[in-house]
């Protein structure tokens, strides 16, 4: 007769040499209201046309996935009805037991601290946001409205500047942990280079070895390069009539040199045109 005992230490052992991470994902909706309604998990990196890494539907208000991953890392929860025409979403870190609950039209996720931490972060962030949504909607049925393209205009500044503070704050708060490179992730193009060259400076080397991290970092030493008072870095471009020509045939030469990047199908940048050669004539 087998020993139960060492079919569970046999068991235990496997998944410890196998990297295996279980994980349940319960969701309670508190109604009946998405009954039917799938509840899918996908990668964050994975082709969604490849099929999800695990779904159940809901009966009751309630449904639960569960199973076991190689390593801790962040995917992407679905709530959608049979037609897909209404579709919740939620980037989630798994590694281990969460908790989703509804809210209004949104995902609430529960469990861990680095979910607490990412929820919170995408909470105030929601609430940051709100009156630059409801202007824009407003500005999308009245485009022709100067008045509401200037208030929008002013909101979305408020924004980007609370916005900013808030994302420091949070970045730093847990720069320790997983939460705090996808916060990175989610709000670098509205940082500072200067923001972002402190955070790296509090980073440890396992925020700092990450495949996005790593790459911001190198866009920032190339950003210097380019940056106000340094001086020119030297390109070769071609003219209408395909020769070629160097910036540094005409830098230094006791002239302002003004450059424009532009293409013929950007519509703002045409637009612009104007402008630009009103610049160049002064």
């Amino acid at each position: 007769m087998k020993n139960p005992s060492l079919l569970l230490v046999a068991t235990f052992l496997l998944l410890a040499c196998t990297g295996q991470n279980r994980y349940a994902i319960q969701l309670d909706a508190a109604s009946s209201d998405v009954d039917g309604y799938q509840l899918a998990l996908y990668h964050q990196n994975a082709d969604p046309s490849l099929g999800a890494l695990d779904s159940a539907l809901v009966e009751k208000g309630r449904c639960e996935i569960n199973g076991t991953i190689d390593s801790a890392d962040w995917y992407v929860l679905v709530l959608h009805d049979p037609q897909r025409a209404k579709t919740m979403t939620q980037l989630v870190y798994l590694d281990g037991k969460l908790d989703v609950k509804l809210s209004g039209d949104r995902l609430q996720i529960q469990g861990s601290a680095v979910n607490d931490a990412w929820q919170g972060f995408m909470d105030e962030y929601e609430q940051l946001s709100a009156s630059v949504v409801a202007l824009n909607q407003q500005y999308m049925t009245d485009p022709s409205n100067a008045g509401l393209q200037q208030e929008l205009a002013n909101a979305y500044q408020e924004f980007e500047a609370a916005f900013r503070k808030m994302a420091l704050k949070s970045i730093k708060e847990n720069i320790g942990n997983a939460a705090g490179v996808q916060m990175l992730k989610s709000s670098a193009a509205m940082l500072e280079d200067a923001d972002i060259e402190g955070l790296l400076g509090e980073a440890n080397d396992t925020f700092l070895s990450d495949p996005f991290v790593k790459d911001l970092a190198d866009q920032l030493v190339k950003s210097k390069r380019v940056s106000i008072g340094q001086p020119y870095v030297d390109m070769v471009l071609f003219t209408p009539e395909g020769d070629t020509v160097s910036l540094s045939e005409y830098v230094g030469k006791g002239h302002y040199v003004l450059l424009d990047f532009w293409a013929s199908w950007c519509g703002p940048c045409l637009r612009e045109l104007p402008n630009v050669v009103n610049a160049y004539k002064k």
